[in-house]
């Protein structure tokens, strides 16, 4: 599914896969939804929202983690 959100820009890449709106905006929320679906962006934006989520899966966390942990152990 494509994102709408405020603030989760580690997440949402702003017209990638959903849109950024401001805090506390509903009509922000509602153009936002509005747009996904008049410019018949929802499926495009949720495949690239699966693409994106790909890189937190906890084995490739586990491995960053790992890496920056060996490379602190080596100085």
């Amino acid at each position: 599914m494509p994102i709408i959100s405020t603030d989760q820009e580690f997440v949402v890449k702003h017209g990638i896969n959903g849109y950024i709106v401001p805090q506390k905006d509903p009509r922000a929320i509602a153009n936002a939804v509005v747009k996904l679906y008049d410019e018949h962006k929802c499926k495009i934006m949720g495949n690239m929202s699966r693409e994106i989520i790909k890189q937190y899966d906890w084995r490739i966390i586990a491995k960053k983690a790992i890496g920056e942990y060996e490379k602190l152990m080596s100085k």
